[in-house]
């Protein structure tokens, strides 16, 4: 027995000194981060309290200097990363001045728990102040509803977020009503690479609409290969006389960099789009109905430099920098031998009690002509060297259409391979053809 309590007691003094160890461990590094923290731009307050197994802390953290706070949450970013250089261009558009205003005493509060054995987080952040200047202007103007509003979700701490210990995050649900305006923010969470609102409400005071539900937004970049998804179930927008609604619509897009190239594909897609309009005034009524649609588009041999140079020029808003950029660009595009492709297709489009089309498809190829210049743009085939587009039709459109072109000119849908669908084919070649027969010559192609 005394054995027996003997190691007990062993058992228990190495699990308290272990803990103690754990202990003092996490509370350097808690330290550490503060020290870090204050000298990057940030002043934060810290209060811990000790109990079994558990740190627990809370204060605030203020930026009582913006720039130094941006640059350090920047460096926070992957290195040469597309996201990285993104925000800081984002972040340069603005002056020091501008920055200092807009975010210098900005002001959180925070609170956590940290469990030292299996290192649980249940971190707590919420925004107690906006900046100095804002908080003035707020405080200024309640009479405005935008500046109630926002006071309102900072004095009620709804701008809370959750964070564990895996960075996954939770945001507080927000439901806001302010003079007939009701406003819903809910399931708000993810983590370092996604973003999922689970609705998204704005109900105006003479019932209009816009709600957005399961919203769905994830990006990663590795090794300079960019995915970046954005997902919806459904939008729907409303008045007293007009609802649109839309419904499991996607972007997608897909960026590799490679040996100084940029290769590009993007996709945009829905699931249905209705547009109801009753007019109250009048018996003016229309129904649009397109399901099934999804529309994409490629590109490769993109110059990743001079594609940089020129996103450049656009956020610098000077026109005569962009023309130049853009010619520098283009120019070496060209001479890449780039192949732009595009395709779409789209179902049952109605419009009213009319059925425009069953069903559409389209594919597109443009090459661009390697002696591609700015000084000789006198043709179609001075920018493409070859443009091949087909047009897939259901049958019964496609009768409709033949006899309308007819009138004009004498072209008519031929088959496709696919028996339910004609299709139309339009090419550049020494002129102008459609469906092998030449419309139009060379020279009638000028500008």
């Amino acid at each position: 027995m005394k054995k027996v309590a003997i190691a007990s007691f062993v058992v228990v003094l190495v699990l308290i000194s272990s803990c103690f160890t754990i202990r003092v461990s996490a509370q350097n590094k808690i330290n550490h981060k503060i020290e870090v923290l204050n000298k990057n731009g940030f002043n934060v307050t810290y209060n811990s309290h000790n109990l079994p197994a558990k740190i627990v802390g809370n204060g605030e953290m203020q930026i009582v200097d913006a720039q130094k706070a941006l640059v350090y949450l920047v460096s926070k970013q992957a290195d040469e990363s597309e996201m990285k250089e993104t925000i800081e261009n984002l972040i340069d558009i603005f002056d020091s001045p501008t920055k200092q205003k807009a975010l210098e005493g900005t002001t959180f509060s925070y609170s956590f728990e940290l469990n030292i054995i299996t290192s649980k987080l249940d971190l707590n952040i919420t925004l107690a102040k906006l900046s100095i200047i804002l908080m003035d202007k707020l405080a200024s103007s309640q009479d405005n509803h935008s500046s109630k509003t926002i006071l309102k979700l900072i004095n009620n701490q709804d701008i809370r977020i959750n964070i564990n210990e895996e960075g996954r995050y939770k945001l507080k649900d927000i439901s806001l009503g302010s003079d007939g305006v009701l406003i819903s923010l809910r399931d708000v969470n993810g983590d370092k690479n996604s973003l999922n609102i689970g609705l998204f409400k704005i109900i105006g005071e003479e019932s209009e609409n816009l709600v957005f539900e399961e919203i769905r937004a994830f990006y990663n970049e590795k090794d300079k290969n960019i995915d970046s998804k954005l997902t919806i179930s459904s939008i729907v927008l409303s008045d007293h006389s007009t609802k649109i609604k839309m419904n499991d619509i996607l972007f997608y897009s897909n960026h590799i960099y490679a040996n100084e190239m940029l290769r590009s594909t993007n996709r945009v897609s829905f699931g249905e789009f209705m547009l109801n309009q009753n007019y109250l005034s009048s018996d003016v009524r229309q129904n649009i109905d397109l399901k099934e649609t999804h529309i994409e588009f490629f590109v490769d041999k993109i110059p990743y430099k001079k594609y940089k140079n020129l996103m450049k020029a656009v956020e610098e808003y000077d026109d005569e920098i962009f023309s130049e950029v853009f010619e520098d660009f283009f120019l070496e595009f060209s001479k890449n031998q780039s192949t732009i492709v595009s395709k779409a297709e789209a179902a049952n489009y109605v419009v009213d009690d009319s059925k425009i089309f069953e069903k559409l498809k389209y594919e597109a190829v443009f090459d661009l002509n390697k002696n591609f210049s700015m000084n000789k743009l006198e043709n179609l085939k001075d920018i493409f060297e070859k443009v091949d587009i087909k047009i897939d039709l259901d049958k019964n459109s496609a009768q409709k259409i033949t006899k309308f072109m007819r009138d004009i000119e004498d072209i008519s849908f031929v088959d496709s391979g696919d028996l339910e669908l004609k299709r139309l084919r339009i090419e550049l070649k020494d002129g102008l053809y459609i469906n092998g027969k030449k419309i139009l010559k060379l020279e009638e192609l000028n500008f």
